[in-house]
């Protein structure tokens, strides 16, 4: 469930291609058999001295469809043990994730003052601290980079690449904050909005980091804590019928500085019983048919994921009566149409879970384009958003997933609907700020979560 300090030897990430995990871990074990019988040798071969992590797939291994060969096991040692770090670039790395982890701690002090609207110098002074261990961060890990040998230049070019990127973005973010900081003009609000920016920036930042670390083979054994919460399942009742929702998190440290920790927090929703139950949902929602005006029979609703957005496609038939002064309702028109939303999550500013709602694609014609334009279509599209975000909100809300010391505590940064295995869910991440009492009492509370669920009832 929660595990530090496990295993005698952990790298950060295994950001490792699944078809892949277990014949790099079968590879490594050989490597170290081979270190173990052979020792100048294989020294020889890695020109360095630290060890690297193999792990033994023994259950349930991902399988590659084909056969391997002795000359692609072969392959995948040679690159993994070519991208290996030094010694001297685990150092160099160590120092570039605490110079980071400072900047993330002095920002959240930034935060702070500009939250309680304290004096003018006060933030000016703790801006100035952000920008210099940004500036240390980058600096270190521009001379990181710098210090790869050809072949880990080629083999960790995806990775170097997105963690330029990052840093690009936490550039920018720092150069826009310094600017409303420094402007006589500049609303609080962008201060404020600028500073929570830089913040996503320096844990994309970080995330990037961490993941060229692991694959590299550097270890930072005080950094890594992870909590893998127990499942929840709610039921949201959406136009009387009940909608099951069963919802997974985990909390994965990725800073720790002084007594400040934060964990990148992740949850995830799965939406497909809402996915399964659409098509009578929405029926319900406009079950009502008036005697005179439009009249809207849902055919069926299938619900895609298009990440981050969701799109709902409803096939519909639509009727146009009049009634005539004195005389029984009368039949003027009928058709056929397709009418497609588009659902985007967000995270508001109370961070709150949002839903955006447009229409992506209209296949109709006559009247029944014409009203799926008008009003028909603008309630077809709010009775889709509704049912989605009673779901999704519910399903989401950390309240009901985290320990009690973690209460009101997550900062929600982003939601994305994906596709599993033909299931939509909703993933939401974000942070957590602790200090180390709080760390250990999460720890606690959660192993009393455990416990008590698997205690049977008396």
């Amino acid at each position: 469930m929660f595990h530090e300090g496990t295993r005698p030897c952990t790298v950060l990430c295994q950001s490792v291609d699944p078809r892949r995990k277990c014949r790099r871990e079968f590879v490594l074990l050989i490597a170290t058999i081979e270190l173990l019988c052979s020792p100048p040798i294989m020294s020889a071969q890695r020109g360095m001295g630290h060890s690297s992590r193999p792990l033994i797939c023994v259950h349930d291994c991902s399988s590659r469809g084909d056969e391997a060969r002795p000359e692609d096991d072969l392959k995948d040692f040679n690159r993994i043990m070519a991208v290996q770090a030094t010694p001297e670039q685990s150092a160099t790395f160590a120092d570039t994730v605490r110079d980071m982890q400072s900047a993330a701690a002095e920002l959240q002090k930034l935060r702070d003052i500009l939250q309680t609207k304290s004096s003018e110098s006060s933030s000016s002074k703790s801006e100035l601290a952000v920008s210099l261990a940004v500036d240390k961060a980058r600096a270190g890990i521009q001379a990181f980079l710098a210090s790869f040998s050809p072949p880990q230049k080629s083999g960790l070019k995806e990775l170097t690449k997105k963690l330029e990127v990052a840093d690009s973005d936490v550039t920018k973010d720092l150069g826009l904050l310094h600017g409303f900081l420094e402007s006589q003009e500049a609303a609080e609000q962008n201060m404020v909005d600028s500073a929570a920016s830089l913040e996503k920036g320096i844990a994309s930042f970080q995330k990037e980091q961490l993941a060229l670390g692991g694959e590299m083979g550097i270890i930072l054994p005080t950094t890594e804590l992870t909590f893998n919460l127990p499942l929840v399942t709610t039921a949201v009742d959406i136009a009387g019928d009940s909608v099951i929702v069963p919802a997974s998190a985990s909390a994965a440290r990725i800073s720790a500085v002084e007594g400040h920790n934060v964990f990148a927090v992740q949850f995830v929703a799965d939406l497909s019983d809402l996915q399964d139950k659409i098509t009578d949902i929405l029926r319900a929602r406009l079950a009502k048919v008036p005697v005179c005006g439009v009249r809207v029979e849902i055919r069926e609703a299938r619900v895609s994921s298009e990440p981050p957005a969701s799109r709902v496609i409803t096939q519909l038939h639509l009727e146009h009566w009049i009634c005539p002064p004195h005389q029984v309702p009368l039949e003027l028109a009928d058709g056929e149409g397709e009418f497609d939303v588009q659902l985007t999550p967000k995270i508001a500013k109370n961070a709150t879970l949002q839903l955006v709602s447009e229409t992506s694609r209209l296949n109709a014609e006559g009247f029944v384009r014409d009203s799926l334009i008008g009003d028909v279509g603008e309630q077809l599209r709010d009775e889709i958003t509704t049912s989605f975000l009673a779901s999704a909100q519910r399903s989401t809300d950390p309240s009901l997933i985290l320990p009690a010391v973690a209460k009101g505590m997550a900062s929600m940064q982003k939601a994305e609907f994906h596709q599993q295995a033909g299931h939509l869910t909703l993933v939401t991440e974000g942070l957590l700020e602790f200090s180390d009492d709080q760390v250990n009492q999460f720890a606690a509370q959660l192993r009393e979560q455990v416990s008590a669920r698997q205690t049977p009832p008396q």
